[in-house]
């Protein structure tokens, strides 16, 4: 049984990473689609996020 699990696991990771990179790509290319607007509008989102939400010590 545990065999198994080790075979569906190795079976899983390269397609995991695939999708992985797939998703990246697809953020990619909206983002050098979208407006410079709406990007910087995502990049403080973004920044907030990690400032107030990090765990650990904050960054700013």
């Amino acid at each position: 049984m545990s065999h198994n699990s080790v075979e569906i696991s190795s079976l899983l990771k390269p397609i995991y990473s695939a999708f992985i990179s797939l998703v990246n790509l697809i953020f990619y290319l909206w983002w050098r689609k979208e407006t410079n607007h709406v990007r910087s509008a995502y990049y403080n989102m973004l920044l907030y996020l990690f400032k107030y939400h990090h765990p650990g010590r904050p960054i700013a």
